[in-house]
């Protein structure tokens, strides 16, 4: 394809014969621009972004574009300050024509004889396969509709978080806890969600009708807390049972969970608001950092 959008077919199907979800692989020359971006064969991530949607014109309603692997080199910045915005563009520039996912390397890539990919943190030698901390996979957040980035190693165990190396544990937090308001199905799900992430230092807080506060570990059984590490509380409820209950009781109900953790105020917190709507999480929750 060249960069005017102007393609053709040279192997393969014809692509309106195309069906199913397809996996996109973009090859190219990845190198840094004068101002320290990122290009793919030339092109911006908004460039490459109006390619790609050109070419999902040409698809039938039949065939849906869902992954895309950019193969090019260093597209992806392995430091634990930051992560290159190329990949997480692309994926939010497509999200309209049904693209969920991006990945990117972070080191030098050649494709072997058989089609394989081969990365190398020097270019010159030392080349594997599948090296999967060389890979970053972007998504977007199932309750908050942002890109969100994730390294696994080789035992598929998560490393790193929207840049930041993670510890033995696979969260950013000691403690992740949500305080559910409602025991509608929706927010049920989106409690089950939010926990099923990092189960191993996940907890469930409730009130119940006489407003007393319990927490709960996964498994349904009561359990006290003594919080004195980093922590993050997701408050999950209807959006419009939050406008009913109001700023101020949200409040209240945020400050007894601190009281009832226990929480040592040596590292800072976060609290995250998720407002639900009738069938699905809202795209437009919102959050607020404190420093505990």
């Amino acid at each position: 394809m060249q960069k005017d959008g102007t393609y053709r077919v040279v192997y393969g199907t014809d692509l309106d014969k195309i069906t199913g979800r397809v996996k996109l692989s973009v090859v190219g020359y990845g190198r840094k621009t004068q101002e320290g971006g990122d290009t793919l064969g030339g092109r911006s991530a908004t460039e490459l972004s109006a390619n790609i949607t050109k070419l999902n014109q040409a698809l039938t309603d039949d065939a849906t574009i869902r992954h895309i692997s950019l193969v090019g080199c260093n597209l992806d910045n392995p430091t634990d300050n930051s992560t290159s915005t190329y990949a997480a563009q692309t994926l939010q520039n497509l999200k309209e024509i049904g693209v969920t996912s991006t990945s990117a390397r972070s080191d030098y890539v050649a494709i072997g004889p058989d089609g394989r990919k081969l990365t190398s943190s020097t270019g010159t030698d030392a080349w594997k396969h599948k090296d999967s901390k060389a890979k970053t996979h972007y998504s977007f957040n199932e309750l908050t509709g942002e890109v969100e980035s994730r390294v696994y190693n080789s035992e598929g165990t998560l490393v790193r978080y929207n840049g930041k190396h993670l510890g033995d544990n696979n969260s950013q937090y000691q403690t992740n806890i949500v305080l559910q308001l409602s025991d509608n199905e929706t927010v049920k799900n989106a409690t089950n969600a939010l926990t099923k992430k990092h189960p191993d230092n996940s907890y469930i807080a409730k009130i119940d009708d006489n407003g007393k506060l319990t927490v709960y570990d996964l498994n349904g059984n009561e359990v006290n807390l003594n919080v004195n590490g980093k922590y993050r509380i997701n408050v999950v409820a209807h959006g419009s049972e939050m406008t009913a209950i109001g700023a101020e009781q949200l409040a209240a109900h945020i400050t007894n969970l601190q009281t009832k953790l226990r929480i040592e105020q040596t590292e800072q917190g976060r609290i995250a608001l998720v407002g639900c709507e009738t069938d699905k999480p809202s795209s437009s929750g919102t959050a607020a950092e404190i420093t505990s």
